[in-house]
């Protein structure tokens, strides 16, 4: 399992992997940066309210729990959830090593880097920073951010497209 660390590949092979390898880099950063870029104008620019449409506005909140403010009351932890976001990071980069579908590493690109942005202001803010917010009437969507968006696509790019290419493989569809 572990020789793929260990093994000597020919040139162009290593070529491909350090190529495959900076272009995983490059896609995290960039959009770890475009999260924290429009965190930081959400901080700046959205003192109150901005209501782009009737059931879309931009609000700027300091969410100090995990998925929609579960266990807010509970701000100590932040390092606590930084860490596992982190650690639940290098969980998906392992997956990420060892998937060979270009979809399934896609979303995994984009739930690595939506969990780094949001680890990031755990870290650095002590909380999280979600600007928007989808609502009609009284009803109210809770306010999310880049980052949430990143982790739900790459999730969707997972589920479907993994689960597509193992029912395809399965012996019980030959």
């Amino acid at each position: 399992m572990f020789d793929f660390f260990f093994t000597r590949k020919p040139w162009k092979a290593q070529k491909k992997l350090f190529f495959q390898g900076f272009c995983f880099l490059v896609a995290v950063a960039s959009l770890v940066l475009c999260d924290q870029a429009s965190k930081a104008w959400a901080l700046l620019n959205l003192q109150t309210p901005c209501y782009v449409t009737p059931f879309f506005s931009l609000v700027c909140v300091q969410n100090t729990g995990i998925v929609f403010g579960f266990l807010a009351s509970y701000a100590s932890l932040q390092f606590f959830f930084g860490f596992f976001s982190l650690f639940t990071s290098l969980f998906f980069i392992v997956f990420y090593i060892f998937s060979s579908s270009f979809w399934t590493k896609a979303g995994l690109v984009f739930i690595i880097g939506g969990a780094f942005g949001n680890a990031i202001d755990r870290f650095f803010r002590g909380f999280v920073v979600d600007f928007l917010c989808f609502h009609w009437g009284d009803w109210v969507f809770p306010v999310f951010n880049l980052a949430d968006s990143f982790i739900t696509i790459g999730a969707f790019f997972v589920i479907v497209f993994h689960h597509k290419k193992n029912t395809h493989s399965s012996p019980c569809n030959m």
